[in-house]
């Protein structure tokens, strides 16, 4: 898999750099053909959530984490990969995130992912992008969060309006409808997003993410400046070890340095200070005999 500079979409979204709208819809963009590629080979992701969005330097995404992931249909999966699956997704049977998960799944344990448990996630994503942080803040506990959420409660659109066109914040309050009349798809989403995406937002892509590659905090000075903390020493040659079997001396400051054995002769004092010391004792012998 490639290097993702930028980390997940949520460590993105919560910097201090500005995301311009036109980069925030190719990222959508290409959520939405992840997902598409995914449901198209049976697959449910189950954990659709901004940290399992990674980011790379030129701001395209990838949808990583699939560790909960399961097939629609189990005629995929010969009887060793489901037992391996079963034994996976033990710890948490229905995976994903409560702030992302789907309310059918909150109300029934046993419920079967679908496409649409994927496609809720999904438009609490679309919020998050918008609000540039996680929905829910002020919920109390993880009990009031299940409660709300399978009432019907969602994230307040009242607080991205200012930042979010109208067409996105529809296409949101479709595909997180409970029990809608006909259950959303990615090829339904793509279908209406695309062309918006394509009249409003694409030409300007380019030059946005130019722009804010500028502006975005660079990962090769993150990682000077983590080299510079680094202290190396000098390693001891082999051939002045006192051992064949000794340890090679550590090569980093991190590390700790090594110590052998003791010797009193280390403390011994020096013959010029020792001779000084005798000349002493003479002189203060012979004072007492004259006395």
């Amino acid at each position: 898999m490639d290097y993702m500079e930028k980390g997940s979409l949520m460590h993105v979204l919560e910097a201090k750099t500005s995301i311009p709208l036109s980069v925030k819809g190719r990222i959508i963009m290409e959520t939405i053909e992840g997902m598409c590629y995914l449901h198209g080979e049976g697959v449910m992701h189950k954990d659709l959530k901004p940290e399992n969005i990674l980011v790379d330097d030129n701001f395209h995404i990838k949808i990583a984490d699939l560790g909960v992931a399961s097939f629609k249909t189990g005629s995929k999966l010969t009887k060793e990969e489901h037992n391996e699956q079963k034994k996976m997704n033990s710890a948490s049977e229905n995976g994903g995130a409560l702030h992302y998960m789907a309310p059918e799944h909150l109300n029934d344990i046993s419920a079967r992912p679908l496409e649409k448990s994927d496609v809720y996630s999904f438009t609490i994503v679309l919020w998050a992008i918008f609000a540039n942080k996680e929905p829910y803040e002020n919920a109390i506990s993880e009990q009031q969060m299940i409660i709300c959420i399978t009432s019907g409660n969602r994230p307040d659109v009242d607080i991205i309006i200012e930042y979010c066109p109208k067409e996105i914040i529809s296409l949101m309050k479709q595909c997180w409808v409970a029990d809608p009349e006909e259950p959303p798809t990615f090829a339904g989403i793509e279908e209406k997003f695309r062309p918006f995406y394509s009249c409003n937002l694409e030409e300007y892509v380019e030059e946005d993410v130019k722009s804010l590659k500028k502006e975005y905090p660079s990962q090769n000075e993150v990682v000077k400046r983590m080299q510079c903390l680094q202290i190396d020493c000098v390693a001891i040659p082999p051939s002045r070890s006192n051992s064949a079997t000794e340890p090679p001396s550590s090569l980093h400051s991190a590390q700790g340095f090594r110590m052998g054995p003791v010797e009193a002769s280390w403390f011994a004092p020096s013959p010029e200070h020792q001779q000084e010391e005798n000349g002493l004792r003479l002189q203060n012998k012979l004072q007492e005999e004259a006395n």
